[in-house]
């Protein structure tokens, strides 16, 4: 394993972990970001629609995350300093961001540029991993 590997592996695990506990925590402060989206006299409707699309973005971010995960601790992609690099760039912004939509009380929708822009790319890197080993037989 090289010198770079060494760094890059336990910081991609590590700002994965830590996009993954933001996004829980967006779990707990959801009916605050849900409220600053909604009107002054938010129907229930209106709620309900809100948090059903806020929490399909939770669940696909959550899945994203999952799949990187297990790429990473089975070892499809843990040796491949792109994806390592790409993964880490990725999460730690998608952390930043997350943290300052939690922080900052930012609209429900807002967690769809956050998950759009953070988890859909490195899910779909993982998944190209995937295909390159098991359909191509290399990555």
């Amino acid at each position: 394993m090289s010198g770079t590997n060494l760094l890059l592996i336990p910081t991609r695990f590590i700002v994965t972990i830590g996009q993954l506990l933001a996004l829980c925590m967006v779990s707990q402060t959801l009916d605050d970001n849900i409220y600053a989206s909604l009107s002054d006299k938010p129907t229930n409707a209106n709620y309900r629609e809100t948090k059903q699309t806020t929490e399909t973005a939770l669940y696909i971010a959550y899945a994203c995350l999952a799949l990187d995960l297990f790429n990473l601790i089975c070892g499809f992609s843990m040796f491949s300093e792109r994806v390592n690099v790409m993964q880490i760039f990725s999460h730690f912004w998608g952390s930043v961001f997350t943290s300052w939509f939690i922080a900052n009380t930012w609209r429900a929708h807002t967690l769809w540029f956050i998950v759009i822009g953070s988890c859909i790319p490195t899910a779909l890197v993982e998944v190209w991993v995937l295909i390159s080993i098991f359909h191509f037989g290399t990555i």
